[in-house]
């Protein structure tokens, strides 16, 4: 519990610097919201790499709530889904990652290893190649 309360600190004060430097753009209770989804965010993080993926799981969907549709986010949820043989959800979610940036790399090159592993040797093909072009 005490690493998560460091890493959560830690991000508050990161988000907060940032809000701070750019005060002028951000709404009340943005900087929160992000210094939020930030902390849960690494919490995930330190479970994946932990091996604790289903907790990692739990974090990760808990920063998406505080930072709706983060295709980074999504990411890395769909890459948990990956390591859980769920191919699915794996694709909706990074579906969606790319619903919200059609420029996310990382998103892409995995949705075209699932869509090879699927047997989608054409499709697969196709998001390779945009990879590589972008």
């Amino acid at each position: 519990m005490r690493k998560y309360s460091a890493v959560g600190a830690l991000a508050l004060l990161l988000f907060a610097s940032q809000a701070e430097a750019l005060h002028d753009h951000v709404k009340p209770g943005t900087a929160h919201r992000a210094g939020r989804s930030y902390a849960n965010f690494l919490a995930g993080y330190l479970e994946y790499r932990a091996g604790n993926l289903d907790s990692a799981l739990e974090w990760y969907q808990k920063a998406l709530r505080s930072s709706a549709d983060n295709p980074d986010i999504l990411f890395e949820i769909a890459n948990i889904h990956v390591k859980k043989g769920r191919l699915a959800d794996a694709r909706a979610s990074l579906e969606k990652a790319l619903s919200e940036d059609p420029g996310h790399t990382r998103s892409r090159y995995l949705l075209a290893g699932i869509l090879a592993a699927a047997g989608d040797r054409a499709a697969a093909l196709a998001e390779y190649e945009r990879v590589l072009k972008e």
